[in-house]
């Protein structure tokens, strides 16, 4: 009898400190809980340090790519309009260099809205402005990336009243992938924040958030000569998934917008009272997280 007893204390000692082993004690649970607290409070810290240098220095592509391998380990990947593929570092900031560089040549003035009756203004020029995407890697989980779309018009390009443009971020990813932190910023020739830019719809359902751009000029200098519309795409799927990025910008002379569709590489406007737009969109930016 008091073998049986012991044998049953044995296996009742074996049972709770198993049990203290898996669940660990309250103290233990608190310390995880805290320490995860801490992991994620770094993680938010250091993807607001990249997405603050990326917007104080929107054309430092270098160095946002050295502070995003410094916390990820991995680059930044741009595409530009009118040229094929995706560009590393090195070679989007010798091409935004070349660009800038030519910002200056070549004047233009914006034309005029037609009256009825009147002869219709020339084209515009298809060097009036250039446009690009950066896809910036962040801090997980969950994984997430940065993209910001760009846009950038020839400094000497003013003399419009105050239409509405129109520019759109399209993704190719499963329905997995969730869209958030939203955000536009436009400014003028001479770098001043003019705030005239506005999220016309998040269009989940099509993966291609909208922005409405106030391009004004004053003084006939362009107050939304330059500017970004962002979005943080962060995967909540266990498998690797491939996504496509682009970006497209539509500049408006005059016209009111009736309509504006957008999707995985569509942005499609219509206008009453106008017909002098031009539409710029980059390469498509492929990965696979």
């Amino acid at each position: 009898m008091l073998l049986k007893r012991a044998a049953i204390t044995l296996a009742t000692a074996v049972v709770l400190v198993g049990a203290s082993m898996a669940t660990g004690s309250p103290s233990q649970a608190k310390g995880n809980a805290q320490s995860q607290a801490n992991e994620n409070a770094l993680r938010d810290a250091r993807n607001a340090e990249i997405i603050a240098y990326q917007d104080a220095h929107p054309d430092d592509l270098v160095g946002l790519d050295a502070l995003a391998r410094k916390y990820t380990g991995r680059g930044v990947k741009v595409a530009f309009s009118g040229t094929n593929g995706t560009l590393n570092a090195s070679q989007a900031q010798a091409h935004l260099k070349a660009w800038q560089a030519s910002k200056t040549s070549s004047p233009q003035v914006k034309a005029a809205a037609t009256p009825v009756g009147m002869v219709k203004p020339m084209a515009l020029p298809n060097d009036t402005f250039a446009v690009w995407i950066v896809q910036t890697p962040l801090m997980g989980p969950p994984a997430q990336w940065r993209y910001n779309g760009r846009w950038d018009f020839k400094d000497t390009f003013a003399g419009q009243s105050s239409p509405v443009d129109v520019a759109s971020l399209s993704f190719d990813m499963p329905s997995c992938m969730r869209m958030v932190g939203h955000s536009i910023s436009t400014f003028s020739v001479t770098g001043t924040n003019t705030y005239l830019g506005s999220l016309r719809s998040a269009n989940v359902a099509a993966k291609a958030p909208i922005w409405n751009i106030a391009d004004r000029t004053s003084g006939f200098q362009n107050l939304a000569d330059r500017g970004s519309a962002g979005v943080t795409v962060q995967k909540y799927c266990t498998e690797s998934t491939q996504v496509g990025a682009d970006f497209a910008y539509e500049f408006n002379q005059g016209g009111g917008l009736f309509s504006v569709t957008a999707g995985w590489g569509l942005l499609e406007v219509s206008y009453t009272g106008s017909d002098q737009h031009l539409q710029k969109g980059t390469a498509p930016i492929y990965d696979v997280f």
